[in-house]
């Protein structure tokens, strides 16, 4: 998020795009997302 909002403690520049995965549940469930900073 932080990047995606650039302030970012190690910004990288230009960054469009990121993902985020997490897994929990011992394996059972999982979640993934993908943020923009560019309007649709």
């Amino acid at each position: 998020v932080r990047q995606m909002r650039g302030s970012a403690p190690a910004q990288i520049p230009g960054a469009r795009i990121s993902v985020c995965h997490g897994v929990g549940g011992m394996f059972a469930a999982s979640g993934t997302i993908i943020m923009s900073n560019e309007a649709p």
